[in-house]
């Protein structure tokens, strides 16, 4: 399915304003990004790490890791590679990156990004997939 050109590149009115575009995006990024990293932090405040075992200590990691998965399975959708998701676990980069994301993501079908360079090649039928 081929991405519909820009409002900004065709002259047309943008589909969602900003603001109607930001809050799209904070009822993605809020539950999926702000909430773990929240919870995680109500539990190191309220719970002794010391007296954790490594399994509890593990599931914890795990409840910072887990936003990854979602951002995995639209990241191609908005010009990112998966492995670009990886980003997400440098703790502030990765929050303003999932920002980013979840911009991007509120706004498809429309796009106001560039393709990324091997994207253009795919599309214009110059470069293999590997």
């Amino acid at each position: 399915m081929e991405a519909q050109e820009s409002p900004a590149v065709s002259g047309e009115e943008p589909p969602r304003g900003r603001s109607q575009r930001l809050i799209r995006t904070l009822l993605l990024w809020i539950p999926f990004i702000l909430g773990p990293v929240a919870l995680d932090r109500v539990l190191a405040f309220t719970l002794d790490v010391s007296s954790l075992n490594t399994a509890q200590l593990l599931a914890r990691d795990l409840l910072i890791v887990l936003p990854v998965i979602p951002m995995l399975l639209v990241a191609r959708r908005v010009s990112y590679r998966r492995r670009d998701c990886l980003v997400y676990v440098l703790v502030p980069l990765g929050m303003v990156f999932a920002f980013i994301l979840f911009w991007r993501l509120s706004y498809l079908p429309y796009r106001d990004w560039s393709l990324r360079p091997d994207e253009a090649a795919d599309r214009s039928g110059g470069g293999a997939r590997p």
